[in-house]
Protein backbone atom coordinates (compact mmCIF):
# COMPACT_ATOMS: atom_id res chain seq x y z
CA UNK A 1 0.00 0.00 0.00
CA UNK A 2 2.84 2.38 0.87
CA UNK A 3 4.58 1.66 -2.43
CA UNK A 4 1.36 2.29 -4.33
CA UNK A 5 0.84 5.68 -2.66
CA UNK A 6 4.44 6.59 -3.36
CA UNK A 7 3.94 5.64 -7.02
CA UNK A 8 0.82 7.82 -7.25
CA UNK A 9 2.68 10.77 -5.72
CA UNK A 10 5.47 10.38 -8.26
CA UNK A 11 2.94 10.15 -11.11
CA UNK A 12 1.06 13.26 -9.97
CA UNK A 13 4.34 15.07 -9.54
CA UNK A 14 5.40 14.15 -13.09
CA UNK A 15 2.07 15.48 -14.48
CA UNK A 16 2.64 18.80 -12.78
CA UNK A 17 6.09 19.04 -14.33
CA UNK A 18 4.56 18.17 -17.72
CA UNK A 19 1.91 20.89 -17.50
CA UNK A 20 4.45 23.35 -16.18
CA UNK A 21 6.71 22.67 -19.17
CA UNK A 22 3.74 23.13 -21.54
CA UNK A 23 3.00 26.48 -19.93
CA UNK A 24 6.65 27.56 -20.32
CA UNK A 25 6.63 26.52 -23.99
CA UNK A 26 3.39 28.44 -24.60
CA UNK A 27 4.78 31.57 -22.96
CA UNK A 28 7.97 31.31 -25.02
CA UNK A 29 5.86 30.93 -28.19
CA UNK A 30 3.82 34.05 -27.36
CA UNK A 31 7.00 36.03 -26.64
CA UNK A 32 8.57 34.90 -29.93
CA UNK A 33 5.43 35.83 -31.91
CA UNK A 34 5.32 39.26 -30.28
CA UNK A 35 9.05 39.77 -30.86
CA UNK A 36 8.70 38.76 -34.51
CA UNK A 37 5.78 41.17 -34.97
CA UNK A 38 7.75 44.00 -33.39
CA UNK A 39 10.75 43.15 -35.55
CA UNK A 40 8.55 43.17 -38.67
CA UNK A 41 7.11 46.58 -37.74
CA UNK A 42 10.60 47.93 -37.10
CA UNK A 43 11.61 46.97 -40.66
CA UNK A 44 8.85 49.12 -42.19
CA UNK A 45 10.46 52.25 -43.61
CA UNK A 46 8.24 53.17 -46.55
CA UNK A 47 4.65 53.14 -47.78
CA UNK A 48 5.42 50.17 -50.01
CA UNK A 49 6.86 48.06 -47.18
CA UNK A 50 3.84 49.04 -45.07
CA UNK A 51 1.53 47.60 -47.75
CA UNK A 52 3.57 44.39 -48.00
CA UNK A 53 3.28 43.95 -44.23
CA UNK A 54 -0.52 44.11 -44.50
CA UNK A 55 -0.91 47.29 -42.46
CA UNK A 56 -4.25 49.09 -43.18
CA UNK A 57 -3.89 52.31 -45.16
CA UNK A 58 -5.90 55.51 -44.96
CA UNK A 59 -7.49 56.63 -48.25
CA UNK A 60 -6.29 60.17 -47.81
CA UNK A 61 -4.55 62.29 -50.42
CA UNK A 62 -1.91 61.06 -50.60
CA UNK A 63 -2.71 57.70 -49.01
CA UNK A 64 -0.85 57.05 -45.82
CA UNK A 65 0.08 54.22 -43.49
CA UNK A 66 0.72 54.75 -39.78
CA UNK A 67 3.04 52.37 -37.89
CA UNK A 68 3.88 52.96 -34.23
CA UNK A 69 3.40 56.69 -34.65
CA UNK A 70 5.41 56.84 -37.89
CA UNK A 71 3.53 58.09 -40.98
CA UNK A 72 4.46 56.88 -44.47
CA UNK A 73 2.89 58.59 -47.48
CA UNK A 74 2.27 57.06 -50.89
CA UNK A 75 4.45 58.59 -53.53
CA UNK A 76 2.58 60.54 -56.18
CA UNK A 77 1.56 58.48 -59.22
CA UNK A 78 0.40 59.25 -62.72
CA UNK A 79 -3.39 59.34 -62.81
CA UNK A 80 -3.38 56.97 -65.80
CA UNK A 81 -1.48 54.17 -64.09
CA UNK A 82 -1.09 52.77 -60.61
CA UNK A 83 1.16 50.11 -59.05
CA UNK A 84 -1.92 48.64 -57.37
CA UNK A 85 -3.51 47.83 -60.73
CA UNK A 86 -2.41 44.86 -62.81
CA UNK A 87 -0.18 46.47 -65.49
CA UNK A 88 -1.38 44.24 -68.32
CA UNK A 89 -4.90 45.52 -67.75
CA UNK A 90 -4.02 49.21 -68.09
CA UNK A 91 -4.89 50.35 -71.64
CA UNK A 92 -4.01 53.51 -73.52
CA UNK A 93 -6.67 56.15 -72.80
CA UNK A 94 -9.18 56.51 -75.63
CA UNK A 95 -11.66 59.36 -75.14
CA UNK A 96 -15.14 58.70 -76.48
CA UNK A 97 -16.51 61.38 -78.79
CA UNK A 98 -19.78 63.00 -77.83
CA UNK A 99 -22.60 61.42 -79.83
CA UNK A 100 -26.35 61.31 -79.57
CA UNK A 101 -26.12 57.66 -78.44
CA UNK A 102 -24.26 58.44 -75.25
CA UNK A 103 -25.97 61.68 -74.25
CA UNK A 104 -28.99 61.35 -72.06
CA UNK A 105 -30.11 60.25 -68.67
CA UNK A 106 -28.03 57.80 -66.69
CA UNK A 107 -29.12 54.25 -66.03
CA UNK A 108 -29.20 52.49 -62.67
CA UNK A 109 -26.07 50.58 -61.64
CA UNK A 110 -28.15 48.43 -59.29
CA UNK A 111 -31.87 47.85 -58.86
CA UNK A 112 -33.74 50.46 -56.77
CA UNK A 113 -30.52 52.43 -56.66
CA UNK A 114 -31.64 55.62 -54.90
CA UNK A 115 -33.20 53.74 -52.00
CA UNK A 116 -29.84 52.04 -51.36
CA UNK A 117 -27.95 55.27 -50.67
CA UNK A 118 -28.22 54.99 -46.90
CA UNK A 119 -24.70 55.11 -45.45
CA UNK A 120 -22.15 56.89 -47.59
CA UNK A 121 -23.58 59.46 -50.00
CA UNK A 122 -21.51 61.72 -52.22
CA UNK A 123 -19.28 64.17 -50.35
CA UNK A 124 -19.71 62.79 -46.82
CA UNK A 125 -16.65 63.32 -44.60
CA UNK A 126 -15.53 60.25 -42.64
CA UNK A 127 -12.83 59.38 -40.15
CA UNK A 128 -12.14 56.12 -38.29
CA UNK A 129 -14.10 57.51 -35.31
CA UNK A 130 -16.85 59.36 -37.18
CA UNK A 131 -18.41 57.27 -39.90
CA UNK A 132 -21.70 55.45 -40.57
CA UNK A 133 -19.58 52.34 -41.21
CA UNK A 134 -17.60 50.66 -38.46
CA UNK A 135 -14.83 49.75 -38.45
CA UNK A 136 -13.76 52.59 -40.73
CA UNK A 137 -10.30 52.61 -42.35
CA UNK A 138 -10.53 55.81 -44.39
CA UNK A 139 -10.27 59.55 -43.84
CA UNK A 140 -11.64 62.21 -46.16
CA UNK A 141 -14.54 63.38 -48.32
CA UNK A 142 -16.25 60.57 -50.23
CA UNK A 143 -15.86 61.08 -53.98
CA UNK A 144 -18.55 58.60 -54.98
CA UNK A 145 -21.74 57.01 -53.73
CA UNK A 146 -22.08 53.69 -51.91
CA UNK A 147 -25.10 51.58 -52.80
CA UNK A 148 -25.87 49.13 -49.99
CA UNK A 149 -27.17 45.59 -50.33
CA UNK A 150 -30.20 44.21 -48.52
CA UNK A 151 -30.18 41.55 -45.83
CA UNK A 152 -31.65 38.96 -48.18
CA UNK A 153 -28.89 39.64 -50.76
CA UNK A 154 -26.01 38.53 -48.54
CA UNK A 155 -25.63 35.13 -50.22
CA UNK A 156 -27.08 35.72 -53.68
CA UNK A 157 -25.73 37.29 -56.86
CA UNK A 158 -26.35 41.02 -57.07
CA UNK A 159 -25.77 42.21 -60.67
CA UNK A 160 -24.22 45.60 -61.48
CA UNK A 161 -25.04 47.28 -64.80
CA UNK A 162 -23.54 50.17 -66.76
CA UNK A 163 -25.01 53.61 -66.18
CA UNK A 164 -23.99 54.90 -69.61
CA UNK A 165 -22.58 53.94 -73.01
CA UNK A 166 -18.82 53.70 -73.31
CA UNK A 167 -15.62 51.71 -73.60
CA UNK A 168 -14.03 49.75 -70.73
CA UNK A 169 -10.70 51.33 -69.81
CA UNK A 170 -9.74 48.96 -67.04
CA UNK A 171 -10.97 45.76 -65.43
CA UNK A 172 -9.06 44.22 -62.55
CA UNK A 173 -7.96 44.76 -58.96
CA UNK A 174 -7.54 48.26 -57.54
CA UNK A 175 -6.27 48.84 -54.02
CA UNK A 176 -9.13 49.81 -51.72
CA UNK A 177 -11.84 48.55 -54.07
CA UNK A 178 -10.92 44.93 -54.75
CA UNK A 179 -12.34 44.06 -58.17
CA UNK A 180 -13.19 47.12 -60.24
CA UNK A 181 -14.21 48.27 -63.70
CA UNK A 182 -13.51 51.74 -65.10
CA UNK A 183 -15.50 52.94 -68.10
CA UNK A 184 -15.30 55.96 -70.37
CA UNK A 185 -18.55 57.72 -71.15
CA UNK A 186 -20.19 61.10 -71.62
CA UNK A 187 -22.60 62.91 -69.36
CA UNK A 188 -24.15 65.56 -71.52
CA UNK A 189 -21.15 67.06 -73.30
CA UNK A 190 -18.74 66.16 -70.50
CA UNK A 191 -16.25 63.31 -70.90
CA UNK A 192 -16.07 61.29 -67.68
CA UNK A 193 -14.67 58.05 -66.31
CA UNK A 194 -16.97 55.87 -64.22
CA UNK A 195 -15.53 53.60 -61.53
CA UNK A 196 -17.53 50.59 -60.33
CA UNK A 197 -15.87 49.17 -57.21
CA UNK A 198 -16.10 46.01 -55.06
CA UNK A 199 -16.98 43.67 -57.95
CA UNK A 200 -16.52 39.94 -58.40
CA UNK A 201 -14.46 40.13 -61.59
CA UNK A 202 -14.62 36.36 -62.03
CA UNK A 203 -18.36 36.72 -62.70
CA UNK A 204 -17.67 38.86 -65.77
CA UNK A 205 -16.64 37.92 -69.32
CA UNK A 206 -15.79 41.51 -70.23
CA UNK A 207 -12.34 42.74 -71.23
CA UNK A 208 -10.57 46.05 -71.79
CA UNK A 209 -11.87 47.98 -74.84
CA UNK A 210 -15.25 46.22 -74.83
CA UNK A 211 -18.12 48.65 -75.39
CA UNK A 212 -20.77 48.82 -72.70
CA UNK A 213 -24.25 50.09 -73.38
CA UNK A 214 -26.42 51.60 -70.69
CA UNK A 215 -27.94 48.72 -68.65
CA UNK A 216 -25.30 46.24 -69.90
CA UNK A 217 -24.35 43.67 -67.28
CA UNK A 218 -20.86 44.34 -65.89
CA UNK A 219 -20.40 41.84 -63.05
CA UNK A 220 -21.86 40.75 -59.73
CA UNK A 221 -20.94 42.35 -56.44
CA UNK A 222 -18.15 40.57 -54.60
CA UNK A 223 -18.94 38.62 -51.41
CA UNK A 224 -18.57 40.59 -48.19
CA UNK A 225 -15.08 40.88 -46.67
CA UNK A 226 -13.45 39.02 -49.54
CA UNK A 227 -10.41 39.90 -51.63
CA UNK A 228 -12.63 41.10 -54.48
CA UNK A 229 -14.60 43.36 -52.16
CA UNK A 230 -11.38 44.91 -50.89
CA UNK A 231 -12.08 43.40 -47.47
CA UNK A 232 -15.22 45.51 -47.10
CA UNK A 233 -18.93 44.85 -46.78
CA UNK A 234 -20.93 43.80 -49.85
CA UNK A 235 -21.79 47.05 -51.62
CA UNK A 236 -21.13 49.07 -54.78
CA UNK A 237 -18.93 52.16 -54.88
CA UNK A 238 -19.73 54.31 -57.90
CA UNK A 239 -17.49 57.25 -58.74
CA UNK A 240 -17.91 59.60 -61.73
CA UNK A 241 -14.78 61.66 -62.42
CA UNK A 242 -14.63 64.53 -64.90
CA UNK A 243 -12.16 64.20 -67.76
CA UNK A 244 -10.53 61.26 -69.49
CA UNK A 245 -7.78 60.72 -66.89
CA UNK A 246 -8.46 57.78 -64.60
CA UNK A 247 -8.80 58.77 -60.94
CA UNK A 248 -8.79 56.03 -58.31
CA UNK A 249 -9.21 58.03 -55.12
CA UNK A 250 -12.33 57.21 -53.16
CA UNK A 251 -11.61 59.94 -50.61
CA UNK A 252 -9.98 63.37 -50.81
CA UNK A 253 -8.80 65.74 -48.08
CA UNK A 254 -10.00 69.05 -49.50
CA UNK A 255 -13.73 69.55 -50.00
CA UNK A 256 -13.06 71.88 -52.93
CA UNK A 257 -11.69 68.92 -54.91
CA UNK A 258 -15.15 67.35 -54.99
CA UNK A 259 -15.88 69.59 -57.98
CA UNK A 260 -13.82 67.12 -60.03
CA UNK A 261 -16.45 64.43 -59.45
CA UNK A 262 -20.15 64.29 -60.30
CA UNK A 263 -22.92 63.30 -57.91
CA UNK A 264 -24.85 60.42 -59.49
CA UNK A 265 -27.91 61.13 -57.36
CA UNK A 266 -28.31 64.58 -58.95
CA UNK A 267 -27.85 63.21 -62.46
CA UNK A 268 -30.13 60.17 -62.35
CA UNK A 269 -33.58 60.69 -63.82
Amino acid sequence: MYRKRKFLRIKIHNKRIYYFLLLIIFIIFIVLVYAYKQFTLSQINSYESCIKAGIPVQMSNPRKCVVKGRVYLQRSINAKSSPSVTPMLTPTPTPIPTTTSNIGTLGEPISNSLSRITKKPFGIYVTPTESPIQPENFIGFHTGIDFETLSNEADIAVPITAICNGKIRLIGPIEGYGGAVIQDCNVGEQVVTVLYGHLDIASSNLKVNDILNKKSLIANLAPAYSTNSGGERKHLHLGIHLGENIEYRGYIQNESELSSWLNYKRLFK
